[in-house]
């Protein structure tokens, strides 16, 4: 258990890969690098190089493409899986301790602020435990 949110990480997991089908293991797009040689000549300006950079850039530009989409969704939506999860914590915690003043509330991590008197505090941590 993630000792921060309070949620195991591989919840938040599941719930991408139930909404998107996606998972770390299955983002990656299978394209083969540039080869050694290549990178070799085009670091030792070796004619031709540049032109076979290109030539390979345009020949994996949609499985690059595709691959950053796949990335970009999984992390967007484990965000805000994880937003919301952060959201549902924080407002059971201001329930259950009856937060006057809110300060501060994040939506990325379990950071609250709230102004409360020492016996309000004190009641609320009677409450909680």
């Amino acid at each position: 258990m993630d000792m921060v949110s309070g949620h195991r990480p591989k919840q938040v997991d599941k719930q991408v890969e139930k909404q998107t089908g996606l998972t770390e293991d299955n983002i990656a797009v299978d394209f083969e690098m540039p080869g050694i040689t290549l990178l070799s000549n085009l670091q030792n300006e070796i004619p031709d190089s540049q032109e076979n950079m290109k030539a390979y850039l345009e020949r994996t530009a949609v499985v690059r493409e595709l691959e950053k989409q796949k990335t970009e969704l999984y992390i967007s939506k484990r965000r805000d899986i994880s937003r919301n999860k952060y959201n549902k914590m924080s407002s059971d915690l201001l329930n259950k301790i009856q937060a006057g003043n809110i300060r501060f509330k994040s939506n990325y991590a379990p950071a609250i602020i709230v102004e409360m008197s020492k016996k309000r505090l004190r009641c609320s941590a009677i409450k909680r435990n």
